[in-house]
């Protein structure tokens, strides 16, 4: 099977080809069971693959899309009339008559680490985890930098929320999901996942911010502000925290402080019109 040609098969049906991460790492035997969440008219395409990889469809249900009150997010829940569902979760196995009822425990079912299945239990909403994203203290790993679905759709990383982006047990299992996975992509694909995944994310103000154009020099970073740089205002992602709200700055930005870009001392805004602005280096 060539797997680099089903990349394109699924972008070309479009359908998410991050869908294939999460069937690579079951098929390549990372994890038990594989989740999908997937729109109802695509339930025959996806079934038709799960075949063709000889995996087996082990439970399924039918959903329909609620809003999340406080987060941007779009939550899926169970549909008491199929005929009005919009979506389909579809559980996944190498083994046909595997003895898991996955709706018991599903983020046990998926293999995900207990502090992030403990910590999804616990909130109703996604609210927190973007307050512990983008305020926390603590050095985040750019492999678990699920903030850039904000600015676009390339992530490589399972479908789930970590309890926080320096959950040292989410490294891991990304880690071994990527020895099996990465591979089976294009190399461009992965070459520019991997750049997106990098990208710098400046807090200022009310704003995030996606500088996807930057270099790292003597200990300065420099981001070129141009037609690319990608804005959101944090109020129409989720409901800030009180506490948090103290940490905006809208004079000078801040810089998500990611395992890739440590140690630096100053930041540098280059602008399209050549002008340059300075500041001493803030993380959060």
């Amino acid at each position: 099977m060539n797997f680099e040609n089903k990349y394109y098969e699924f972008r070309d049906n479009n359908l998410n080809p991050r869908i294939l991460y999460d069937i690579f790492s079951v098929l390549f035997g990372v994890r038990k069971m594989g989740l999908i969440h997937i729109p109802i008219e695509k339930l025959d395409f996806i079934q038709k693959q799960l075949t063709e990889f000889n995996l087996f469809e082990v439970a399924k249900r039918y959903l329909i899309i609620s809003k999340d009150k406080e987060s941007r997010e779009n939550l899926l829940r169970d549909s008491y009339d199929v005929v009005n569902a919009s979506h389909v979760e579809l559980w996944f196995s190498l083994d046909e008559f595997i003895n898991i009822d996955p709706f018991k425990n599903p983020g046990k079912a998926l293999s995900y680490p207990e502090c992030c299945v403990k910590s999804y239990e616990s909130n109703l909403g996604l609210s927190n985890f973007y307050n512990n994203y983008i305020f926390s203290n603590d050095t985040r790993y750019y492999k678990l930098n699920r903030l850039v679905v904000l600015f676009n759709q390339d992530l490589m990383m399972p479908d789930y929320f970590p309890c926080s982006l320096s959950c040292q047990a989410s490294s891991l299992l990304i880690d071994k999901c990527n020895q099996v996975v990465l591979d089976k992509f294009p190399k461009e694909i992965n070459e520019n996942i991997n750049k997106i995944m990098k990208s710098p994310l400046l807090l200022w103000g009310e704003n995030l911010i996606y500088v996807p154009d930057w270099e790292i020099k003597s200990n300065n970073i420099i981001l070129q502000i141009n037609s690319n740089v990608k804005s959101q205002k944090l109020k129409d992602i989720f409901l800030i925290n009180e506490k948090n709200i103290l940490l905006l700055d809208k004079k000078e930005p801040k810089l998500l402080k990611f395992n890739h870009l440590l140690d630096l001392e100053n930041l540098y805004l280059n602008f399209s019109d050549q002008s340059q602005e300075m500041y001493k280096l803030k993380y959060t």
